[in-house]
């Protein structure tokens, strides 16, 4: 079936990995990748789309965004920051933090944890 379909296009997909991509860091450790992917999830085509959007300017574009997350115990997303940016697009990289504090949900925890996580595109 794979051989009709063509290779997997991962170009855009953030979370494609099968057995769940990992966080930079986790600060606490206390949340595992299960816990943070489910997390992420409900983001995951808003940021795709945000970077899917600036490619048909910039058909080139490609690079990564590192983000800090803040999320409590009680599973409220603090705060959302770029810690660094390899894509030079402000434009998608406002998008992305847009698309994580509206379209995230966090189950609650033992501690409050930052959880540092890299979107790659076109990588």
């Amino acid at each position: 079936m794979q051989a009709q379909l063509g290779p997997p296009d991962r170009t855009v997909s953030i979370l494609w990995d099968p057995h769940g991509p990992k966080p930079l860091s986790v600060v606490p450790k206390s949340r595992g990748p299960n816990n943070i992917n489910s997390g992420l999830f409900s983001a995951k085509p808003r940021v795709e789309y945000c970077y899917a959007r600036a490619l048909a300017d910039r058909p080139e574009l490609a690079g990564a965004v590192v983000v800090d997350l803040a999320v409590s115990a009680a599973g409220a997303l603090d705060s959302v920051k770029i810690v660094s940016s390899r894509l030079a697009h402000p434009e998608v990289e406002r998008c992305i933090i847009d698309a994580l504090v509206r379209h995230t949900s966090w189950s609650g925890a033992d501690v409050d944890v930052v959880i540092r996580w890299q979107f790659a595109f076109g990588l």
